[in-house]
């Protein structure tokens, strides 16, 4: 069985959120602490807050074989077969992403995946490899959705494999990329300059 992971796409930015969300409050615990003495006893919400921020902000995912797994701070699993899940949805997320939804087939809590995002900050995709397999596994899934997920999934890998931009991709629309729902012509709607 080939186990593929499926790190997030905007990765690199949550690192650094999370290593600032982190930091800060330590940072503030030093200059309350040295600088005021009688505040020392509120230094305790620094140890709180990046134990909270921790719990909502680590998570691994990775596919093996057709099993999706989400792992939260190495304690917490979840495992959804995609072959056998109740529900397969390609969709946008009004927050500027395209993902994948799936729900499984005993009920419970789904997954959200991210397989695009274009945001004022992150602009980025999975890759082609990564969309591949998740495609293949849920190609032969009974699911509601299951076969038109799988042929968008293998659409964006192909466009992806042969060179595309993210703006003119076959998931930018559900992402709300202004130029993708304009046909990639920009915000003017290719009207030229609009300083003439």
């Amino acid at each position: 069985m080939t186990v593929v992971p499926l790190p997030d796409v905007e990765a690199r930015t949550q690192r650094l959120l999370v290593g600032l969300a982190v930091l800060l409050p330590w940072a503030v615990v030093a200059v309350l602490w040295f600088t005021s003495p009688e505040n020392r006893p509120f230094t305790v919400v620094a140890p709180l807050l990046t134990v909270l921020v921790l719990v909502i902000a680590w998570r691994r995912r990775w596919l093996e074989g057709s099993v999706l797994v989400e792992r939260r701070l190495g304690l917490f699993t979840r495992r959804i077969d995609l072959a056998s899940a109740r529900s397969v949805d390609v969709t946008g997320n009004r927050g500027g992403s395209a993902v994948l939804r799936v729900k499984p087939a005993a009920g419970g809590r789904g997954v959200t995946l991210p397989l695009q995002v274009h945001t004022a900050y992150v602009n980025g995709a999975r890759p082609p490899e990564q969309l591949e397999a998740l495609a293949a596994a849920v190609a032969g899934a009974p699911a509601t959705g299951a076969g038109a997920a799988a042929r968008l999934l293998r659409e964006q890998a192909t466009f992806l494999r042969a060179g595309g931009t993210l703006e003119h991709a076959p998931l930018a629309k559900l992402t709300g990329s202004l130029s993708a729902l304009v046909g990639g012509a920009g915000a003017a709607g290719g009207a030229g300059s609009l300083l003439d």
